[in-house]
């Protein structure tokens, strides 16, 4: 690794630089936190070896920065920053190595910001970055072993494909994909069938193990959580199976078009005159990564057919083709890149760091005010926190439960010596344990409505109202105090809470 960066020190300092301006964008425009952070605020609250549908690796991480750093919004801002930086600087190690071009490196990287999920909307997403950064990792591992099968490359391999599984479930298609297409390749056989292999498949069972033990007490819960999030249990409101399927595979198609849509645009553009020539050129490595996305359709289209899979979010194909503009460029280029093609991808990569950047400070700080609207990163959630210090002391509060995953993100960053409950089915898991008897609890709920509506909601939303039921209370109307808010001219909100007291929550 460090001879990597004194080879590409200017790589690594320019890719450094650009991300640590983004971070401190984000951070200097904003002190809120995004859903994704506000839920690794929550679960920090405890370390588990699993915590719902998703792994525990990012939440692991979390807590052992908060550990050191504290519990402060650029705390998330500055893992989910390092994982950027190290899934740019592999793109760009990837392809320099994979066509000995650092020309082909740069110009992978300046193609990846023409994936807007990958360079734009993932500053928001917590998982998909970290399982993205394994991905692009793996496959640098492997490049290695391809030039120098040497046992420390597997043994970095086994430590990439364990952060991969820890990080999201959907990594274990690419792990399969990759396996396939080595086994489909002479030399990727030749790599596969050595002694040092199972010392790769050692060391992640060593890191798994205790996860996927949790995995196998939590089967069923977690088995109807990922049918849900794939749709699969909406299959049957649909006239038939084959209705489902055809609706999963263009659901399918549409989101893979719609990831690399912006890429196409730019890059037909550019090559429409170099088409002909491209298709004819091949070597190993572009057949491996055609390999490769053939066999990941060819799972996604199995979940499909099998499973009645009518969801397919598009972060959901970033792990996979966030490699595609670079097998175009190995496609396109295969012995060098021409000077005037060079210095018109470098104004490409100007231009796509510019509107990157627009983008992140328009977002945050021009669109909410041009709307005349309240996002979410800027409610008044740590304001409303604040408020409710002096009734946290005075009545001794020892428990607070919510429905709302991002007020509670925000309540453990307040009262981190408090323990918060978020009462939605996601949490079950991590709900399961007993906080004990007799507690004053604080009971907190969001309730919004229309100024020209006259709908009135519950007066507690439905799963804090369960709980309640549960335990034969019911809160006074009289009792209820607000902390009253605007998302828009139009729409009003409040935040309301009560004291539960000698409640048992089991």
């Amino acid at each position: 690794m460090i001879e990597s960066i004194l080879a590409n020190k200017k790589a690594f300092f320019l890719l450094a630089i650009y991300v640590l301006i983004l971070g401190l964008v984000r951070v200097l425009l904003s002190d809120g936190i995004e859903i994704d952070e506000a839920e690794q605020s929550y679960l920090s609250q405890w370390f588990l070896w699993g915590y719902d549908i998703q792994p525990p690796l990012y939440t692991w991480m979390t807590i052992a920065l908060i550990e050191v750093l504290g519990n402060h919004h650029w705390v998330y801002v500055l893992l989910r920053m390092c994982l950027f930086f190290l899934s740019y600087w592999g793109l760009f190690l990837l392809f320099s190595r994979l066509s000995q071009n650092k020309k082909i490196g740069w110009a992978a990287v300046v193609f990846s910001l023409f994936l807007p999920q990958f360079s734009t909307e993932s500053l928001r997403h917590t998982h998909t970055v970290l399982v993205t950064m394994a991905s692009i990792w793996t496959l640098v591992c492997i490049e290695r072993i391809w030039k120098k099968p040497d046992l420390k490359y597997y043994i970095l391999l086994g430590f990439t494909l364990s952060i991969g599984i820890l990080s999201k479930y959907n990594f274990l298609i690419f792990m399969s994909s990759i396996g396939a297409t080595l086994l489909l390749i002479p030399k990727g056989r030749h790599l596969l069938f050595t002694w040092k292999t199972p010392v790769t498949f050692l060391i992640v069972l060593l890191f798994i193990r205790p996860h996927f033990i949790w995995v196998w007490e939590h089967v069923w819960e977690l088995s109807s959580g990922v049918r849900s999030d794939l749709g699969s249990t909406d299959a049957a409101t649909l006239p038939s199976s084959w209705a489902a399927k055809m609706m999963g595979l263009g659901v399918l198609w549409i989101n893979l078009l719609s990831f690399l849509s912006a890429f196409l645009v730019v890059f037909v553009v550019s090559h429409a005159h170099r088409f002909k020539s491209a298709f004819q050129n091949t070597s190993e490595w572009t057949r491996f990564f055609e390999y490769f996305f053939l066999l990941v359709m060819g799972q996604f289209i199995l979940m499909v057919v099998l499973f009645n899979a009518t969801i397919f979010h598009e972060r959901w194909m970033q792990p996979f083709f966030v490699f595609f503009p670079g097998y175009c460029l190995l496609k396109f280029y295969p012995y060098s890149l021409p000077l005037k093609k060079w210095k018109s991808f470098q104004r490409l990569g100007y231009l796509a760091v510019l509107v990157i950047l627009t983008i992140v400070v328009a977002r945050i700080a021009i669109v909410p005010i041009f709307l005349q609207k309240t996002i979410r990163l800027n409610l008044p959630h740590k304001e409303f926190c604040k408020s409710l210090q002096s009734t946290v002391k005075e009545k001794e509060i020892d428990l607070i439960l919510t429905d709302d995953v991002l007020l509670g993100g925000y309540l453990n960053q307040t009262f981190p010596e408090i323990p918060v409950v978020v009462q939605e089915p996601k949490y079950k898991l991590v709900n399961s344990h007993e906080h004990g008897e007799n507690k004053n609890a604080l009971l907190i709920w969001t309730w919004s409505w229309r100024v020209s509506s006259n709908y009135k909601p519950p007066k507690v939303p439905l799963p804090l109202q369960s709980l309640l039921n549960t335990h034969n209370k019911e809160p006074a109307i009289s009792n209820i105090q607000t902390f009253n808010f605007e998302y828009t001219p139009s729409k009003k909100a409040s935040y309301r809470y009560y004291l539960l007291q000698d409640f048992n929550y089991r």
